[in-house]
């Protein structure tokens, strides 16, 4: 049972009105005033709707931390309009939340197909050490496959953080993918570069 539907509502609007981020349980459970136990209940609940669902740390059995994602771009829109004018984001977060929402959604979709359409428990992971953020890491047949968008830190920024995932897990090639590529479609070692509308059309 739900214990307060109005903290499910409160959970989305969340996600869609502040920046895309790594949340910790316990903030959580001060924010809705509830336990952890509860949270990870309506998780479960907005994932099985498939309108929120939540990424883990790749790696870690415990999870302590997470990321979220609204699963339709357009409930991003539609709770931001809902907000009034001084805590709603800010144009370039809003978009950023857009753009995260709908790679996160197509990487669901892409990792779906490479596993021979099958489910796997978390099919989309994410990797932060030492403050350098891959946001997206498939799990492919158990293998990880990192990409990472350089939305706002910049392409160099990103290959970096790439390269330190590659350092510390099992992946030996990733991407990264942006809308200001500048060198498009190029293989630097084990680090394959992308337009972001390019990563988007491969399915």
């Amino acid at each position: 049972a739900i214990e307060e539907a109005k903290d499910l509502f409160t959970l989305c609007v969340l996600v869609a009105q502040e920046p895309v981020q790594e949340y910790q349980f316990s903030r959580l459970t001060e924010q809705l005033d509830t336990d952890r136990r509860t949270i990870r209940k309506y998780l479960t609940i907005l994932q099985e709707f498939f309108i929120l669902s939540p990424s883990y740390k790749w790696g870690y059995e415990r999870h302590r931390t997470l990321r979220m994602y609204l699963r339709d771009p357009r409930y991003v829109g539609a709770l931001n309009l809902l907000s009034d004018a001084e805590s709603a984001l800010q144009t370039e977060d809003y978009r950023d939340n857009l753009v995260h929402s709908v790679v996160y959604g197509h990487l669901r979709r892409l990792t779906f197909y490479l596993n021979d359409y099958t489910d796997v428990e978390m099919p989309v992971r994410y990797w932060n050490e030492a403050n350098e953020i891959v946001e997206f890491v498939l799990d492919v047949g158990g293998n990880p496959v990192p990409v990472a968008l350089s939305t706002r830190r910049g392409e160099d920024a990103a290959a970096q953080a790439l390269t330190d995932c590659l350092e510390d897990t099992e992946a030996s090639r990733g991407v990264v993918a942006g809308e200001n590529i500048r060198q498009p479609y190029a293989v630097d070692d084990s680090i394959l570069r992308l337009p972001l509308w390019m990563l988007l059309y491969i399915c």
